[in-house]
């Protein structure tokens, strides 16, 4: 039993959040917006959107590489994201996966279902 976990995805279908909730758990959604700070103060909109563009561009190739049957380590297929490839490996690898992208596969990266935002519990399972 994880003490630990804070979030669960797929509300819907999800019996935890069901058993959460008759258990009185405190969920509630997640944040629609995330947040991008640098250097200790958020992101002017420039540079959110330099992020943004960095992370997509940073998802299509890993995409494009496990579309194209290349099974190989996400973080060997990234282009130069310029000064946001640390952040971008982050959230496409640690932040969504559980892993550095370098344990990461790009087929299994591409044949990911999306997940949903999913609900925070408060206190924790």
């Amino acid at each position: 039993m994880d003490l630990g976990a804070l979030r669960l995805y797929d509300a819907a279908a999800n019996p935890l959040v069901a058993l959460g909730t008759q258990a009185g758990a405190p969920l509630y959604a997640a944040p629609d917006a995330a947040r991008l700070f640098v250097n200790g103060r958020e992101a002017r909109e420039g540079e959110y959107e330099d992020f943004v563009a960095a992370l997509r561009q940073g998802e299509r190739a890993i995409g494009a590489a496990g579309d194209a049957a290349r099974d190989l380590p996400a973080s060997r297929v990234l282009p130069d994201l310029g000064p946001w490839a640390q952040n971008v490996g982050i959230v496409l690898g640690p932040a969504t996966c559980a892993k550095d992208l370098d344990q990461v596969s790009t087929v299994d990266f591409s044949r990911a279902e999306p997940r949903d935002a999913g609900v925070f519990v408060r206190s924790g399972l």
